[in-house]
């Protein structure tokens, strides 16, 4: 299967560019090449950069050989169901919602949570991120979460209102655990701010270009991103002339035109897991 080389998050767009102006617009086209050297003759690319790009090509070119090859026969239903076992929702402390939900949003999936204005969405959506920095020892996943905030209405007061009420949740539970040490083992407030990570996207092109980055900031974090939560994904598609494909397309250093897509506005919350 070929891989388009604007799926490098390693390439940058004036590099993916020059490289299909040459004719090169997947990584086997590239992995075709003898050599760095080769690729940059070719390409008029400095050899630093030559090297660099036919590194990455070479090593996707790998991975999508061996995924290809693995894909054939596809996974057990008893991997499956391990691999689903270890996977750890993310509680909302909705009784009744995380009892439809299977334990609370779901873990490696994309959780929509839609609704009139003024329901409650975004109020939630911080919730959930600060759920996501609950310890293993607490029944939470101990991770952070990054916050896409297209709207500008993500509110650190209520978020620290949120985590503060939270840790004295925990130190509650502690206490009935453990009545010596009713404080053990959970981070503070402001340990579980510094856990969230904010984007803030003010048109469409920011959000395209923040989603499009996402990849490499979740590579940089170590695994340690439970849940990225976008809040909301339509907001800029319905307040703004350009369209969801022109957005994409400008986002990966590319020309395009269009109108809106008319979309309707949602919280989303996208849970990762390692």
């Amino acid at each position: 299967m070929s891989r388009p080389l604007n799926t490098l998050a390693s390439l940058s767009p004036a590099s993916v560019r020059l490289l299909e102006q040459h004719g090169f617009r997947t990584v086997q086209d590239i992995a075709a090449v003898p050599s760095a050297e080769d690729l940059g003759a070719r390409t008029g690319m400095a050899a630093e950069d030559a090297r660099r790009v036919f590194a990455a090509a070479g090593r996707a070119a790998g991975q999508s050989q061996a995924q290809a090859q693995s894909s054939l026969l596809g996974q057990t239903a008893a991997s499956l169901h391990v691999l689903e076992k270890k996977r750890k929702p993310i509680i909302t402390f909705v009784r009744n919602l995380d009892r439809l939900l299977g334990g609370g949003v779901a873990a490696s999936a994309v959780t929509e949570f839609c609704g009139v204005p003024g329901i409650g969405k975004t109020q939630f959506a911080m919730q959930i991120a600060v759920n996501t920095t609950i310890p293993l020892s607490y029944g939470g996943v101990e991770g952070e979460a990054i916050v896409i905030d297209t709207e500008g209405s993500f509110m650190p007061e209520r978020v620290e209102q949120m985590a503060s009420a939270l840790c004295e949740h925990l130190r509650r539970v502690g206490k009935r655990r453990n009545p010596a040490d009713p404080g053990a083992a959970f981070p503070s407030a402001d340990e579980m701010l510094q856990r969230i990570h904010i984007m803030r996207c003010h048109d469409a092109l920011e959000q395209c270009a923040a989603i499009k980055a996402l990849p490499r900031i979740l590579q940089q974090r170590q695994g340690k991103v439970r849940a990225v939560i976008i809040d909301s994904m339509a907001f800029h598609f319905r307040h703004n002339s350009m369209s969801v494909s022109v957005a994409v397309k400008r986002a990966l250093g590319r020309d395009g035109d269009g109108s809106s897509d008319g979309s309707g506005g949602a919280a989303q919350a996208s849970t990762t897991s390692s």
